[in-house]
């Protein structure tokens, strides 16, 4: 009996030892999976995009996101309906699938192992062919008070700045005309005018211009 009684107290002590042992290996398992899930998580949305536009293309480009393994950009030509196009590891894209003209909305979001974070900030671009160059053949009309413009449209221009001085290569900004004409009822009669007009794009400014004398 004695010798069964001290083979039951080993077992129970065999017991308890292998039960705390079990316990202590799941109490450190479960605190090492806490440590890593900081770092185990969807990178955050970028932040900062803007859209360049430029002659069939919008140029992106955002401040990084932290963990992030690459990233995705999306695109549509209605706001907020943006659907991905292409897949980027840096933190630029060139997008050269764009017609002129037309205005393109763009998101990005970031992505690793862990998941995909949330849309950046919304942007839009309107991509636009350069002018082919200074608009050509300005004429002006002179009536009482009053001198009219008018030259040949400039290919892809939005605008035209016409500008205007009384002493010939100082010619200084006097309206922003939409069409290839313009009526200048701001003049005296009797005063010598200089007129030069230059084309502009969503872009730039086209190569300036061309000069008329007027004497009123």
């Amino acid at each position: 009996m004695a010798y069964q009684s001290s083979l039951s107290r080993s077992l129970a002590l065999l017991i308890v030892t292998v039960t705390s042992a079990v316990l202590f290996g799941c109490g450190g398992g479960y605190g090492g999976g806490n440590g890593g899930g900081g770092g185990r998580s969807a990178p955050s949305a970028p932040t900062g995009l803007t859209a360049s536009p430029g002659n069939a293309v919008v140029n992106l480009s955002w401040a990084a996101s932290s963990g992030a393994t690459g990233y995705y950009v999306k695109r549509s030509t209605t706001s907020g309906t943006e659907a991905q196009i292409a897949s980027v590891t840096a933190a630029t894209y060139a997008d050269a699938s764009v017609t002129n003209g037309t205005t393109y909305y763009y998101v990005v979001s970031a992505y690793s192992t862990y998941g995909t974070s949330r849309n950046s900030n919304e942007v839009s671009a309107m991509p636009s062919a350069p002018p082919s160059g200074a608009p050509t053949g300005l004429i002006a009309t002179a009536s009482n008070a009053q001198v009219a413009l008018a030259w040949n449209a400039s290919t892809g221009a939005t605008s035209y700045n016409v500008k205007r001085s009384t002493t010939s290569g100082t010619e200084t900004q006097i309206a922003s005309a939409a069409t290839a004409n313009f009526a200048d009822t701001t003049v005296t009669n009797g005063t010598t005018y200089f007129y030069v007009v230059s084309a502009l794009t969503l872009l730039a400014k086209a190569q300036t211009h061309r000069k008329y004398r007027l004497r009123r």
